[in-house]
């Protein structure tokens, strides 16, 4: 854990899921955020001064490694390897707006809690049955990481109307993206 206010927020956020029946204790959650802030002063300090280049992702984890305490001169932002080639060759199938087909939604990413799929299902199915009908959800995502959760967005999925497709391969992103309005 790199921030104590995300494990923290993480307290509140299993029982918002539904993952805790009892009350979180406020008094333990600060304890238990001040110990994960101790121990991750404790291990930057012994880390940091033998690494002389950090690989930052994105802009927003750079700003946060400097936060951390961390020289801006040791930080390299270095955006993740994305053919863009590959999503200049897939044409649009249909533009957002148009009235060929359903409107066609979609979800891509790692299924699990922090990513959140859950919560989009569950605003998929407060939506009037009639606007669902003129629209598909799809779900794409890796489904090893965590069974009881893939199971409980299977149950979700199906009462919602919406589809878990599976994961993407590299090569059907860009085709994908193309045709999700």
């Amino acid at each position: 854990i790199t921030d104590a206010k995300s494990a923290a927020r993480g307290l509140g956020g299993a029982q918002a899921r539904g993952a805790a029946s009892a009350e979180i204790d406020p008094e333990a959650a600060r304890e238990l955020a001040r110990e994960v802030e101790v121990r991750d002063r404790a291990m930057r300090e012994r880390v940091v001064p033998h690494v002389q280049r950090f690989l930052s992702p994105s802009r927003f984890l750079r700003d946060r490694f400097v936060e951390w305490g961390i020289p801006a001169e040791r930080i390299q932002f270095l955006r993740t390897g994305i053919d863009l080639e590959r999503f200049q060759r897939s044409a649009r199938v249909r533009r957002a707006g148009t009235r060929e087909g359903p409107l066609r939604v979609a979800f891509i990413g790692t299924l699990a809690p922090h990513k959140a799929p859950h919560l989009l299902l569950g605003a998929w199915g407060r939506l009037a049955v009639d606007l669902r009908a003129r629209a598909t959800l799809e779900i794409f995502g890796p489904a090893q990481h965590d069974p009881s959760y893939q199971a409980q967005l299977g149950v979700l999925a199906a009462d919602v109307g919406a589809v878990l497709r599976g994961a993407l391969t590299r090569e059907t992103v860009a085709t994908e993206l193309a045709d999700i309005d």
